[in-house]
């Protein structure tokens, strides 16, 4: 089974992107794959300008996709701030079937569960019926969610 950076490595090579939204990507696939935890190591790493990255990083936060935090001083100056992701950016819904219960789980980027709804369905239930269920559990999910996640159903945002 594919691991959710290998997704995402699949989706950003795949999609037509200009030039500022493909530097977002490949900051937040450094970001993803531990390659880039602060501003200097992204900025050394792709010899980029510090103030093209602190747009880029500060893009990226705007939108919700990553957290800056600060370490402990180790001593004198600024201390430094380390980049992570923000793993309930992006969610994943999940329907299944348990004991005549449908159940739909939103799953974060880390695999955790965010929101869950569930709904027991009669034994005669008809597939017309439990489609209209499950789209409605859906949105149920949808609803409990933040803001800002993205949700999309068959390729299209909600």
């Amino acid at each position: 089974m594919k691991q959710a950076h290998e997704h995402f490595e699949y989706l950003l090579n795949r999609t037509k992107v200009n030039s500022k939204t493909l530097e977002l990507a490949r900051l937040y696939s450094s970001i993803l794959h531990g390659r880039a935890t602060t501003r200097r190591q992204y900025t050394s790493e792709h010899q980029l300008r510090s103030t093209s990255v602190s747009s880029m990083v500060a893009s990226l936060i705007d939108r919700g996709l990553i957290h800056e935090s600060s370490e402990a001083p180790s001593g004198r100056g600024r201390p430094t701030m380390t980049l992570s992701l923000n793993p309930d950016a992006f969610a994943v819904a999940v329907i299944r079937i348990t004991s005549q219960t449908l159940i739909c789980n939103a799953v974060n980027i880390n695999g955790d569960i965010i929101a869950q709804a569930s709904h027991r369905l009669p034994r005669d239930c008809t597939n017309n019926q439990m489609l209209e269920k499950m789209i409605t559990l859906f949105r149920q999910v949808k609803e409990i969610l933040d803001d800002g996640v993205v949700v999309e159903r068959d390729g299209k945002k909600e």
